[in-house]
């Protein structure tokens, strides 16, 4: 790809990968915009300057190319394998801004002045992030997805000299954020860091408000099931992980509202270092507007806050409520078993007894019907031939009965016994081979202590 340079001259410059590709916006002298596809060794090499750990090179920062305003809008992994390049890229940024690209913050504000030996401010560096969670969800089933998004800005201006055009950095920005974007670029003050912050905090809350008006949305659909026509068992598991959203949402809200509150303080010390900061046209900075706007943004984020956390009670209202029906019917359902429970004992409570009045009877018949008894109405004698009438005889061998039976009997609860107490049983044995030992000890102590007494 071919690009003109400021001497006029046509160089060529290799894109890379796709993934290396940027895209720029660059404002010419008469304050319009051009954008092209870029790199970032290509756009940042002429505003190179070596920070090492000692300090900034004021010299080469002077010789640094801020002739133009220049926005760049890059991924962090771009980002990062540019830094990675080479120790001269490293230090392109501050080192405060560098986990703002390389690590998960839900949020961060940082600037830092740049001052020559003599002590004056030739240079400011300032960036800020944010971190959104968009959640998306289904209808009948309710499914959801969602993905995180941590977006940033940095902004480098030349503070001296009548070139105050500044490099503008935009890191992981959607499309919707890069549209707002860009149609606020003509009322950007763009030797202004505080408005590029003011203008990126706006869309920014663009974007929390979708992502709280999108967690509403599941929230009213689990409301609306509690009235529909045809319920459905409510999925306590997918309400947790509608709060788990709603929750991160309060989290990364509650340090956006802190990271516009720092913004706005250092924008008041800004002016303060830079009272007589100007734009292009010499007219003074407007820098109450700036921070009317960042207030107003603020009160905004403020107001989505509320409204996360009123979606947070009002889910575990919901949550609370479903819980005391299931409980409530999980009642009921106990309340009829137990009817049923006793409407079944009622009736083992008649076969009972009525077992119990035919039982002596059975007994009595299952007794004298074996063959140890033998009755016999019209028992003729062999003998004498004479009838002797009913006989009753029973056998000699009826105690076989008694001896077989009475102990199966104690064996049978025994075992029964031994299952239904053996926890009981087992302490009980325990307890008696440890007084058993008790006892034993006692005893040869005392036949120890004996002979003593007799010797002495």
């Amino acid at each position: 790809m071919a690009h003109r340079n400021n001497n006029g001259h046509t160089v060529q410059k290799d894109l890379g990968s796709e993934t290396d590709a940027v895209e720029v916006i660059r404002e010419d002298e008469n304050g319009k915009y051009s954008r092209h596809k870029s790199t970032l060794d290509h756009e940042l090499q002429g505003r190179m300057e070596p920070v090492f750990e000692t300090g900034m090179n004021t010299s080469l920062w002077q010789t640094s190319d801020f002739s133009a305003s220049t926005i760049i809008f890059a991924s962090s992994a771009a980002l990062e394998r540019w830094q990675s390049a080479s120790r001269q890229h490293r230090h392109f940024f501050p080192a405060e801004f560098r986990p703002v690209v390389s690590k998960d913050l839900n949020g961060r504000f940082g600037c830092q002045y740049h001052e020559d030996a003599a002590g004056r401010v030739f240079g400011h560096d300032s960036w800020s992030c944010f971190k959104i969670k968009q959640v998306a969800g289904t209808r009948n089933p309710i499914r959801i997805t969602y993905h995180w998004m941590q977006i940033a800005l940095f902004i480098r201006l030349r503070l001296e000299g009548h070139l105050r055009r500044p490099l503008v950095l935009f890191v992981n920005c959607p499309d919707e954020l890069k549209r707002g974007l860009q149609a606020r670029l003509p009322s950007i003050a763009a030797n202004n860091p505080y408005a590029w912050h003011a203008a990126f905090v706006h869309e920014t809350k663009q974007l929390y408000d979708r992502s709280i008006w999108a967690l509403r949305d599941l929230v009213r659909d689990i409301e609306l099931q509690r009235n529909a026509p045809l319920k459905r068992e409510l999925d306590f598991p997918l309400l947790h992980d509608i709060g788990r959203h709603i929750i991160h949402s309060n989290e990364t809200l509650a340090v956006a509202t802190n990271t516009v509150e720092s913004i706005m303080n250092d924008c008041t010390m800004f002016y303060d270092q830079c009272p007589a900061l100007g734009s292009g046209n010499g007219s003074p900075v407007p820098g109450r507007q700036v921070r009317q706007q960042l207030f107003l943004a603020l009160q905004e984020l403020h107001a989505l806050k509320a409204r996360s956390v009123s979606l947070n009670e009002r889910l575990q209202n919901e949550i609370n409520l479903a819980f005391n029906i299931v409980s409530q019917h999980n009642h009921q359902v106990a309340v009829q078993l137990g009817e049923n429970s006793r409407s079944d004992n009622a009736m083992m409570k008649t076969v009972a007894i009525v077992s119990l009045v035919y039982l002596p009877g059975t007994f009595v018949s299952g007794l004298f019907g074996m063959n140890f008894f033998n009755f016999n109405p019209n028992n003729n004698n062999g003998n004498n031939g004479n009838n002797n009438g009913s006989a009753w005889v029973v056998a000699d061998t009826f105690w076989l009965y008694w001896a077989i039976t009475v102990p199966l009997t104690i064996a049978t609860l025994l075992l029964w016994a031994l299952w239904h107490y053996n926890g009981r049983f087992r302490r009980i044995v325990r307890q008696m081979l440890l007084r058993l030992r008790i006892r034993r000890d006692e005893e040869e102590d005392g036949l120890e202590e004996g002979p003593k007494d007799s010797i002495c």
